[in-house]
């Protein structure tokens, strides 16, 4: 199964979604990311 887009063309296209819209989602997206790798990370260093 793959999921579904944040923002397709066509909501781009129709005015559903601005520029600024997708580019403040792939800003969470990277700080959700980060956070995560870093949780993973933290854990393997108590583990050890």
């Amino acid at each position: 199964m793959v999921p579904s887009p944040l923002a397709t063309w066509a909501e781009m296209n129709d005015g559903t979604y601005e520029l600024a819209d997708v580019l403040q989602m792939h800003i969470v997206l990277d700080e959700l990311e980060y956070q995560h790798e870093l949780a993973l990370k933290e854990a393997q260093a108590q583990e050890r």
